[in-house]
């Protein structure tokens, strides 16, 4: 039937057709900068048309007939700077999003109709599908088999398949569809009344992306641009003209909103069209995020021993090939939205699983409907209560029947990624019966108790944000369930029988009295009428777990026993209940006509025989109930029913104690009417008493069919329905009214079964105006979205102190680029096997290393040791801690453990003391106490460690984040356990990791020396030692001669007196070695002073031997670029033979002094006063190799320290030419490796001349090309950059890169003391063969910036920071050199925007595209869309306004407080409720529980969490 249209709205839809014909034209036409904006003139123009109804019709106007389905839309509020204007933006939720791309290229037609005529032939061909797949993408198949489907699919296989016309768009980009035609904000001021306030008219759609793509036409909101049409997302000027935006006024003062309540309607089209935009709507999802129907009870997520059958996003699988009959769940949800069951169906995926958990859910009910409410509302069926009849019983058991849902009265609907529950509701305060209706009696009770549910809300434990949650509340949440898991019970003693019950007893009468009365009281709070006259049950104080799972997998078969007619073992509650409801319902088949009055009342009635016949089958004694044709007795009731008797005759059905009030005196309607005598009011009585069998008997079918049915239907659905239909009996007051306005819609959908009114709604409450919030700031960018995600996930624990303690944040994450080499190298030593205490160690002893601290050394592996030969042992702690060799290390974590960095502070700080003891070594007779500059060393290299320590944490915890975000909890776990434990982990951690694509750029920073570079000797040890690293720190260093040692009073001496190599002073320990030193090769010097010339030169050394230090040797592979074989090679021969003159010189000098060594006493280690000069003269040459040679002052005969120096010499030179004859072994097999010799004359350089010591191999001439050489002599990069643009690069490069921040502050002590040293840029780069031209885009700079006007580099390239010592033509003959950093870098393509047009052919720009990701620390609305559709349904039959919306949504927000609340917080409730009361078998004739078996029954309440059981 059409649905009624007011005159002013009908012509005003047919102006908006007009329009809309036009838009549709636009839409159809390829996407250019101006048309755009002439869909948005169109829009406007739709909108001026909409508001000129403002005057004539409610904003919400819409009509009662078809279902108002209310949308879910997100409200953000906030006061306008300054003002007590309230600002409130409406967003779209995620079920309004249309993002489908509809058109199809011809690629994809042919894909599309090549699937087709493969199926249309061969329906199982399994390659049919993959091959579509393959040709557009698993995102695109379903779309495009979709819109390529034959219109001849009925007759698949005869002929040839008819396609049809390919699709149009419908919109442009990613928008919003199917909003109101305007939003109506009513805000509810605290003790004020209500302000309403109608937005500005919604265009059809509105944009949604901030973000350009393509041609889009730009607009400048803020600064930004952004297409037109988004302004509103940034703008909130443009969301009020948008209609997205109100501003309300409040009154001046206010500090509190009650509620925010969002309404609006689309009625500018039809109900028809409504219909068909919303199905359009969920066609865009199902082709692009998906649409699935979720049966009650689907878990949305993985537990570990089972999947979630959720699937948000999953690709669209094959389509149906034959016509799909619409499921139970389609046509439900159908019925629900005022939408064509098909079009339902056809949404979904042939595929999916069909719930059948309605079916249960109406069996359960209907089956246990005499085990909950008959047996309470029998009791209720008296004259005196005029809302309980026969009538109003049997009408509230066909709600309960067919429309009272636990799980709802429809599917849950998955859109995209978010479940939304469809739920029917309608303002019971405005409830008005239609014609026909027999629900009317219900409602009163039901509205009365949802109001008093809905003001228990508030108890219920819930967080808001910024609330604190104590322990008992979240204990309170972990153990609520949304179904019933479980029975319990409490006797009660009747009402009636509470007198004899006190005397049998001895219970105190008074007490019993006041309880009576206080739960009369509560009982008036749901019936007064009730109240007056009924005498509850007096309930025990304390109740039992029933010992049985609510369902059993025998429950089939105790249901065949008891519709067998005998006595059962039950198993489960499910069974006694039945066992229960199937005796209740036989005993109401003969209550109104026992059996010996049929015959009687049917010659006395004289009924149609046909009817008469069915009597006689209803009332035969061994008749089986009919389960098969219920509605045949139902029938055969209502034509009894129909008889007139008599004028006035009642139309409803009579109660027996309507006629025979005294309870225990009642007969029954047949004996009454024949008692009557042959009247026509006997007649009528007779009539009725002949209704009631043939109800009962239809009723009795009912049960039967349900409880067979219900006991066949799977186990985990029917478990779901009895505690469901427990539930309605107990406290699930909402799900009756939503049953209301299920039973509403149904009457409408007869009339009119498809139509609806589009809508939405969003709430808000509690809304605090002035509340403090701390603004936001900040930004992450991150190389994935992933990466966003776990940044912001690890922001906002950060923000929010989780863990926090003075001193301590836990989430104060660091994963900065100069942490990234320490940790690396962490990671990298675990994977190898090594700990972390180990690593750890290791860095606190290189950080001590060559200085005075390094003597605390052993003192530190005796506090915290860990043996290098048991690590990832399991060897006890205390024989580990035992085993403190010269190659053990501190355990660098244990260390920090025992001595955390807060305990470092203050005047004695516990380590400090501890090492001021000596350690436990025979050798060392003497200890000085910490001195503060060593103090200072000790707490740098700890610091050090922590850090390092800290950025493994850090990168650990990120990692899990980052792969629970990624939705991999495997390797978060991984990451846990390894920052638990220190177990081996994948250095390569994803969140270090970036993708990248584009042209490789190195990077490479080193020094080259040519083998004829001199320094300040070529005799000292460490220069003959390395010649080419002397000529670099000579050069650095300046004339020693211009370096002043002494200047004091005319005594002027200078560096160079004392004969030492730069490398003598870069290696030089401390300052106190420096003096010590000096002073033995300058006697002239006596005390005067050291000059502050030299200490300046001795930081300036100080910074070269940390660059050499963390420096390696330069070597072939880094002269070339990337993926170019080496041109030069290593000259061993050369190095051997350097290692071999300084071990001839080091021999010599242990000669010259062997004699007056070896003539010192071994057991006293003293001599003669006399001798002490010739033994300081004996060993004084080894200081020139680093040995370091401390004479005891305070006893000079003491020479321990002298002999001890020649014997360690003469250890490490015999180990050393141990090393080299092993090297040269000539029956090595396999000889020595060009690595392994560089390797070993480096371990014989610092095992001679100390740690920290490098040898430089020389790179010989190459025969052929030197791309190295070419590049300085004839370079490709036509200018070199600006002195100060470099020192920036190497400035900036300095704060991540290691190697470059030793050389920048080397570069700025050198420049300081007037030596600076110039630094240029080599690049390698590909060149012509021909031309011998560099190759585009590298003939400049490539570290600098990047223009637009000019080619970016189009092939990968070097580029290299060197010092060169000496003029650029040494280069091109044998040089050695100081690699002090490198690293890669990506270059992107160029930006081109034609790369991105269709049409244009592959290319690298295209392939590198990548996702980033931005999280943004931000106020983020504390309110979320509700996750709801509402099918609001008209209460009064008129059409809707406003108030009537609004009350709808608010009646909407009761239902859903009121689902939480369960007797716990509804104090006295539990003294009526539940309606569940079973008779004990012992005093009634009724069946009862047999409690005295059930506690025989084993059980356990594992499967119960949070229960406390009371005894």
């Amino acid at each position: 039937m059409p649905v009624e249209t007011p005159a002013d709205l009908a012509r005003v839809r047919e102006s908006i057709a007009t329009l809309a014909e036009k838009r549709r034209t636009l839409l159809r036409k390829p996407a250019d900068r101006g048309l755009r904006g002439d869909i948005l003139k169109l829009d406007d123009d739709l909108r001026e048309i909409i508001g000129g109804l403002r005057d004539r019709l409610d904003p919400c106007d819409a009509s009662p007939e078809v279902p108002l389905v209310l949308l879910p839309v997100r409200i953000e509020s906030k006061l306008a700077p300054g003002t007590s204007t309230l600002r409130v933006r409406i967003s779209p939720d995620e079920a309004h999003i249309d993002s489908l791309l509809r058109s199809v290229t011809d690629a994809e037609v042919a894909a599309g109709q090549a699937y087709w005529r493969t199926v249309w032939v061969d329906a199982a061909d399994p390659a049919a599908w993959s091959e579509l797949t393959e040709a557009v993408g698993a995102r695109r198949a379903g779309w495009v088999a979709e819109v390529t489907t034959p219109t001849n699919l009925a007759t698949r296989g005869q002929g040839d398949p008819a396609f049809p016309e390919t699709p149009e768009e419908v919109a442009h980009g990613t928008v919003a569809r199917c909003l109101p035609d305007q939003f109506v904000v009513r805000v509810f001021p605290s003790g004020g009344a209500p302000i309403t306030v109608t937005g500005s008219p919604v265009a059809p759609d509105v944009p949604l992306s901030p973000i350009a793509f393509g041609d889009d036409e730009l607009s400048e909101v803020a600064g930004l641009n952004v297409p037109v049409g988004s302004e509103w997302t940034i703008d909130f000027t443009a969301a009020m003209k948008a209609g997205l935006g109100v501003e309300v006024p409040l009154p001046g003062g206010t500090t509190l909103i009650d509620r925010i309540v969002v309404v609006g309607t689309r009625n500018s089209v039809s109900e028809e069209a409504n219909a068909a935009d919303f199905v359009e709507l969920l066609t865009s999802h199902r082709f692009s995020d998906g649409v699935s129907l979720l049966a009650a009870g689907t878990a949305t997520n993985n537990a570990d021993a089972e999947r979630s059958p959720y699937r948000p996003a999953a690709s669209v699988g094959a389509p149906a090939l034959e016509p799909r009959t619409p499921s139970r769940d389609a046509t439900r949800l159908a019925a629900a939205l005022g939408l064509d069951a098909a079009s339902v169906e056809h949404l979904l995926d042939p595929n999916d699983p069909v719930s059948t958990q309605d079916q249960a859910e109406a069996a359960a009910n209907t089956a246990l409907w005499f085990a909950t409410w008959e047996g309470v509302l029998e009791r209720l069926d008296d004259a005196a209560i005029p809302a309980v009849t026969p009538s109003s019983i049997e009408s509230a058991r066909r709600l309960h029947r067919d429309h009272v849902r636990g799980a709802g009265p429809a599917p849950t609907l998955r859109i995209g990624a978010q479940p939304y529950g469809v739920l029917p509701v309608t303002d019971l305060d405005a409830w008005s019966p239609r014609s026909g209706e027999i629900t009317a009696h219900l409602v009163p009770l039901i509205r009365r108790t949802l109001a008093r549910w809905a003001s228990r809300a508030p108890v219920v434990p819930h967080v808001r944000p910024g609330d604190q949650l104590s322990d008992q509340d979240l204990l309170d949440m972990l153990g609520t369930s949304p179904v019933a898991i479980g029975v319990r019970a409490r006797p009660a003693v009747d009402g009636p029988q509470l007198a004899p019950f006190a005397a049998a007893t001895g219970a105190d009468p008074s007490q019993l009295l006041a309880e009576a009365q206080l739960r009369t009281a509560m009982l008036a709070q749901f019936s007064v009428d009730a109240a007056k006259i009924l005498k509850t049950p007096a309930p025990h104080d304390e109740s039992r777990t029933i010992g049985l799972p609510l369902v059993s997998d025998r429950d089939a078969e105790v249901v065949a026993e008891i519709l067998a007619g005998t006595t059962p073992k039950v198993d489960s509650v499910l069974q006694a209940l039945l066992d229960i409801a199937w005796d209740s319902a036989q005993r109401l088949r003969f209550r109104a006509t026992p059996q010996e009055f049929v015959g009687p009342l049917l010659d006395f009635v004289q009924l149609d025989p046909d009817i008469a016949a069915i009597v006689k089958t209803a009332a035969s004694a061994d008749a089986a109930v009919d389960d098969t044709a219920p509605s045949r007795f139902f029938a055969a009731a209502e034509k009894v029913a129909a008889v007139q008797h008599f004028d006035g005759q009642p139309a409803e059905r009579v109660s027996i104690s309507a006629l025979e009030p005294v309870a225990e005196a009642r007969t029954s309607l047949a004996q009454v009417a024949l008692d009557l005598g042959d009247t026509a009011q006997a007649k009528w009585l007779g009539g009725s008493a002949i209704t009631e069998l043939l109800y009962a008997f239809g009723v009795g079918g009912e049960v039967r069919a349900a409880m067979i049915a219900l006991a066949a239907s799977p186990l985990e659905e029917r478990r779901i329905a009895v505690a469901h239909a427990l539930d309605l009996a107990s406290h699930r007051v909402d799900a009756w009214a939503t049953g209301l306005a299920t039973s509403r819609r149904a009457t409408l959908a007869a009339s009119a079964p498809v139509g609806m009114t589009i809508g939405a709604f969003g709430y808000v409450e509690q809304i605090r105006l002035g509340a403090t919030r701390r603004d936001p700031d900040g930004w992450i960018h991150a190389p994935s979205s992933s990466h966003a995600v776990a940044a912001g996930v690890l922001a906002s624990a950060h923000r929010s102190n989780i863990g926090a303690k003075p001193g301590a944040q836990p989430f104060a994450i660091d994963l900065s680029s100069r942490r990234g080499v320490e940790l690396r190298r962490v990671l990298e030593g675990v994977q190898a096997g090594q700990s972390i205490g180990a690593l750890l160690g290791y860095q606190i002893e290189r950080g001590l290393a060559g200085t005075s601290a390094a003597r605390f050394q052993l003192s530190l592996r005796q506090i915290a040791p860990e043996a290098t030969d048991q690590l990832g042992n399991d060897e006890a702690q205390e024989v580990a801690a035992a085993r403190v060799a010269g190659g053990d290390v501190v355990d660098g974590a244990e260390l920090l453990r025992l001595f955390p960095l807060e305990s470092l502070e203050g005047g004695s700080p516990p380590l400090r003391t501890r090492l001021s003891r000596k350690p436990d070594n025979a050798f060392i007779e003497t200890w000085d106490p910490v001195s503060n500059a060593e103090w200072d060393l000790v707490l740098a290299a700890l610091r050090g460690a922590a850090a390092t320590l800290d950025a493994v944490s850090d990168a650990l915890l990120s990692e899990s984040v980052l792969q629970y975000s990624s939705g991999n909890p495997s390797r978060a776990s991984a990451a846990m356990d390894a920052m638990a434990s220190g177990a081996a982990v994948d250095p390569d951690l994803g969140v270090l990791n970036v993708r990248q694509t584009g042209r490789i750029l190195t990077h490479g920073v080193f020094a080259v020396i040519p083998v004829g570079a001199t320094g300040w000797s070529s005799t000292r040890p460490r220069a003959l030692a390395e010649p080419r690293l002397e000529a670099w720190a000579a050069r650095r260093l300046g004339d020693p001669a211009e370096i002043a040692v002494t200047d004091a009073a005319g005594n002027r001496h200078t560096l160079a007196e004392a004969g030492w190599a730069a490398l003598d002073l870069v290696f030089t320990d401390d300052a106190a070695s420096l003096d010590r030193e000096l002073r033995a090769a300058i006697p002239a010097m006596a005390d005067a002073p050291l000059a502050d010339e030299l200490l300046h030169a001795a930081a300036l050394a100080g910074s070269l031997r940390s660059l050499a230090a963390g420096g390696t040797p330069l070597g072939p592979d880094s002269l070339v670029r990337t993926g170019v074989t080496p041109q030069r090679r290593f000259d061993t021969a050369e190095l051997l033979g350097r290692c071999d003159a300084v071990l001839d010189a080091l021999g010599d000098v242990l000669a010259s002094g062997q004699a007056v060594i070896t003539a010192v006493d071994e057991d006293t280690l003293a001599i003669e006063e006399d001798d002490v000069a010739d033994v300081v003269a004996a060993v004084r040459g080894l200081a020139a190799f680093g040995i370091p040679l401390v004479p005891d002052a305070a006893i000079p005969s003491n020479v321990a320290w002298a002999v001890g120096a020649w014997q360690a010499a003469s250890a490490r030179l015999e180990q050393a030419r141990a090393t080299l004859a092993a090297l040269r072994d000539p029956t090595r097999n396999p000889a020595a490796t060009e690595g392994e010799i560089v390797d070993a004359c480096r371990a014989v350089a610092e095992g001679i001349l100390g740690d920290g010591f490098l040898l430089l191999p020389l790179l010989a001439k190459p025969a052929g090309a030197d791309s190295f050489a070419e590049a300085v002599t004839k370079p490709a990069l036509k200018k070199q950059p600006a002195r100060a643009q470099l020192n920036a690069f190497v400035r900036d490069h300095a704060t991540v890169q290691a190697g470059v921040g030793r050389l920048a502050e080397a570069q700025l002590l050198g420049g300081a003391l007037g030596t600076p040293i110039p630094l240029r840029v080599v690049q390698l780069t590909e060149r012509d063969e021909a031309t011998g031209k560099p190759a585009t885009g590298t003939d400049r700079w490539l570290a600098g910036p990047l223009p637009d006007d000019v080619p970016w580099p189009a092939a990968s390239a070097s580029h290299l920071v060197v010092e060169i010592v000496g003029d650029d033509d040494a280069v091109a003959g044998a040089f050695a050199g100081l690699a002090i950093d490198g690293w890669a870098e990506t270059l992107p393509y160029q930006p081109d925007p034609r790369a991105f047009d269709p049409a244009a052919p592959d290319n690298p720009l295209r392939a590198a595209r990548a996702t980033t990701g931005l999280a943004v620390h931000a106020n983020q609305a504390s309110a979320r869309a509700p996750q709801v559709l509402l099918s609001a349904v008209s209460p009064d039959g008129k059409r809707w306004t406003t108030d009537s919306v609004v009350a709808t949504v608010l009646e909407a927000v009761d239902l859903a407080k009121a689902r939480l609340v369960t007797y716990e917080h509804t104090p006295g409730d539990a003294a009526i409720l539940p309606a569940i009361y079973v008779a004990s078998p012992w005093l009634q004739i009724r069946k009862g529980l047999q409690f005295a078996e059930l506690a025989k029954v084993k059980w356990s309440g594992d499967a119960i969490p949070f229960l406390s059981e009371v005894k």
